[in-house]
C-alpha cells in the first residue's frame, strides 16, 4: 500500500466547515484501506490560526511551525518539500491552500501532486464569488480583474491593512496571503497556469468550479464529498404533529440566503401554515419572526440531532455553493432537502424523491415546495426514507473513496514517471 502525504494549509480541528471534514475523512479511509496517510499542516497562531489540533485524530499529523514572516511564497513551499521528502511518499494530495497552493504544487512537482479545490480560494479574496447580492463573474485570474482590485480595496485598503495585520487581525489572513503570494501581480496569473500543470489531476467539487479550473489544466475530476451515515443516522420521529423545518449554515453571510427563506417562510405562516424554524448558526440572527428559533452552533456529534428534530431542512443558498454538505448530511439523517439551485446541490438532491429544488434566489418557488411538503406529510415522510437511501447508496465515505480515491493511489511507479 501507499504512503500518501496530505498537505492542508488551513487546517484545524474540531472543524469549522465541510472542507476540513472532508479531507479528515479522507485520511481515515485511505487509512483502513490500508494506505499510510500523513497530514502536513502549517503551525501558525497568527491571524487565522492554522494547525490547531483541540481533539485527536486517528492518524499522524505533522505540524511544521510558521511566524508571520516566513509564511511566505519562498519559505513555506520549501519548508513543506524538506518535511515530506524526510517521509517519502509515493503520493502527494494537496487540499486547501488559498495563494500558496500552486508554488506547492510547483515544489512537489516530483511527485505529480493530486490538487484539489474545495471552494474559489484562488479566484476570490472573498472566496465566494458573491458581491452585492448577486453571484460575481470576474475571478482573480481573469483577463479584467478590475472588480477583484475594487473587492481588494473595499476589503483590505492597502496601508491601513498593513497596518492590521501587523497588529495580528485574524480577518486579515486571506490579505496576508495574498500579499506574501504575489497574487496581487499580474505574473501570478502566469504562474499559476504553469505550475497548475505540474499536477497530475485536478479535483473539483462542482460544476462551476470545473469550468473555473479548465483552462489551467486538461484532466479536472468531479468528485462529490461524503457523510458519515452511522453519526448522521435517522431516529425515531416525534409524533405531536408539530412541523419543524430546519436551516443550518453560515448565516451571517448574505449569500447563505437566510433572509430569502424567511421571505419564503414569512408568506407561508401568512397562510395560516403552522410550523416551527430552527436556525442553527455560529452567529445568532435577528430574530423578527415568532415561528423561528435559533439554537446556536451544534458540535459536530450533536449536530445529527439537528438534522433528525426537523421534518425538512432548506438550503436557500444564493451564491454558488462549492459543495453542500448541509444537504448531504440532512439526507443521511432520512429528513428531505429543499435546495436552491446552485453550486453541487442538484445534484446532491433528487428533485421530486428526496426533496425539492427551487430557482435559486426565487422566494415565491421555495414557498410552493416547502408548501407542498407542508400539506403532504406522507409525501415529506417517503422523501425521508429515500434521502436516507440515496446517502447510503451515494455518499457513505466508503463508497466515496473506493470509486473515487482508490484509484488515484495505485501504481507508485506511474506516479514517479
Amino acid at each position: 500500500m501507499a504512503k500518501i502525504a496530505i498537505v492542508d494549509l488551513c487546517f484545524n480541528w474540531p472543524p469549522v466547515g465541510g472542507s476540513w471534514v472532508d479531507i479528515k475523512n479522507i485520511a481515515v479511509h485511505l487509512r483502513i484501506c490500508g494506505h499510510e496517510p500523513v497530514l502536513f499542516v502549517p503551525l501558525l497562531d497568527y491571524g487565522f490560526a492554522r494547525g490547531r489540533l483541540e481533539a485527536p485524530l486517528p492518524f499522524p499529523v505533522k505540524q511544521i511551525p510558521f511566524s508571520r514572516y516566513s509564511y511566505n511564497f519562498l519559505a513555506a513551499p520549501r519548508r513543506f518539500k524538506r518535511e515530506i521528502e524526510a517521509f517519502g511518499p509515493d503520493f502527494v494530495f494537496i487540499a486547501d491552500g488559498y495563494f500558496l497552493k500552486p508554488f506547492l504544487v510547483h515544489a512537489l512537482r516530483e511527485y505529480s501532486p493530486i490538487v484539489r479545490f474545495y471552494a474559489y480560494e484562488i479566484f476570490c479574496i472573498q472566496n465566494n464569488r458573491f458581491r452585492d447580492g448577486r453571484n460575481c463573474r470576474s475571478d482573480l485570474l481573469g483577463a479584467d480583474r478590475a472588480v477583484c482590485r475594487e473587492c481588494r480595496r473595499n476589503l483590505f485598503p492597502l496601508l491601513p491593512g498593513v497596518v492590521k495585520l501587523l497588529k495580528n487581525r485574524p480577518q486579515y489572513f486571506v490579505f496576508h496571503e495574498y500579499l506574501t503570494s504575489l497574487a496581487f501581480l499580474p505574473v501570478y496569473r502566469r504562474l499559476f497556469r504553469r505550475f497548475l500543470k505540474e499536477a497530475r489531476k485536478v479535483i473539483a467539487y462542482n460544476a462551476v468550479q470545473k469550468n473555473l479550473l479548465r483552462e489551467y489544466h486538461p484532466d479536472i475530476m468531479l468528485v462529490p464529498s461524503g457523510v458519515d451515515t452511522d453519526l448522521f443516522a435517522p431516529v425515531r420521529r416525534r409524533s405531536d404533529g408539530a412541523f419543524t423545518i430546519g436551516l443550518a449554515g453560515r448565516f451571517y453571510e448574505e449569500g447563505k440566503g437566510l433572509s430569502l427563506a424567511l421571505e419564503a417562510l414569512r408568506a407561508l405562516h401568512s397562510e395560516g401554515h403552522q410550523f416551527e424554524v430552527l436556525v442553527a448558526s455560529p452567529q445568532e440572527i435577528e430574530r423578527r419572526d415568532e415561528f423561528v428559533r435559533y439554537c446556536g452552533w451544534y458540535d459536530r456529534e450533536k449536530l445529527p440531532d439537528f438534522y433528525n428534530s426537523c421534518d425538512l431542512v432548506i438550503v436557500p443558498s444564493i451564491w454558488e455553493e462549492p459543495y453542500g454538505i448541509t444537504a448531504v448530511e440532512a439526507l443521511s439523517c432520512g429528513t428531505p432537502v429543499v435546495a436552491s439551485s446552485c453550486g453541487a446541490l442538484p445534484t446532491i438532491v433528487d428533485e421530486g424523491e428526496t426533496g425539492y429544488i427551487f430557482p435559486r434566489g426565487n422566494a415565491g418557488a421555495l414557498a410552493d415546495r416547502v408548501r407542498n411538503l407542508l400539506e403532504n406529510p406522507e409525501l415529506a415522510r417517503r422523501m425521508g426514507n429515500a434521502a436516507r437511501e440515496k446517502a447510503r447508496r451515494e455518499f457513505r465515505w466508503d463508497v466515496i473513496i473506493e470509486k473515487y480515491y482508490l484509484p488515484l493511489f495505485e501504481n507508485t511507479d506511474k506516479n514517479h514517471e
